[in-house]
């Protein structure tokens, strides 16, 4: 039986390490980071890209305090008729409007209010918002916040 040399093994193992090594690689640094902030009464809240986003299904903005979608979402859902860079009024009634699900999943609607898109760059959706909010008691409370770079999800 015939022995391969050491020499061709180290030569095979650094061939193996230079190919690997000039693969192409994703720098993580330039991915946008994306934020959901928003303030509820007195209360605050953010999530993260896991949890925040846009989509043209419905044309609305989602973010919640639940670890993922499989149960009923809890925070704001916000309804518009485009996602162009400019303001939108949020009603209760009409194409713009913001859903808040409380931790109970009461319905809060929009009885007054605006939201601003200030950036859609790349499917990347930058801008704010602020409203009243009515429940199905007529209990009024404020919402607010801020969105950074949510992603668009198809």
């Amino acid at each position: 039986m015939k022995h391969v040399p050491f020499k061709f093994l180290g030569l095979v193992f650094i061939l193996n390490l230079l190919y690997l090594s000039s693969c192409k690689k994703v720098n993580t640094d330039t991915l946008p980071v994306s934020d959901f902030y928003w303030k509820l009464g007195n209360t605050e809240y953010s999530t993260n890209t896991d949890t925040a986003f846009f989509s043209y299904s419905g044309i609305k903005i989602v973010a919640t305090t639940n670890s993922d979608f499989s149960s009923t979402i809890k925070g704001p859902s916000i309804y518009l008729n485009s996602y162009g860079v400019g303001k939108y009024s949020l009603k209760i009634q009409g194409s713009n409007q913001l859903i808040y699900f409380d931790n109970a999943g009461e319905e809060n609607l929009s009885t007054d209010g605006s939201l601003e898109i200030t950036s859609n760059t790349n499917n990347y959706l930058t801008g704010f918002f602020n409203a009243t909010l009515v429940n199905s008691l007529g209990i009024e409370n404020t919402i607010s916040g801020t969105f950074t770079d949510i992603q668009l999800r198809p």
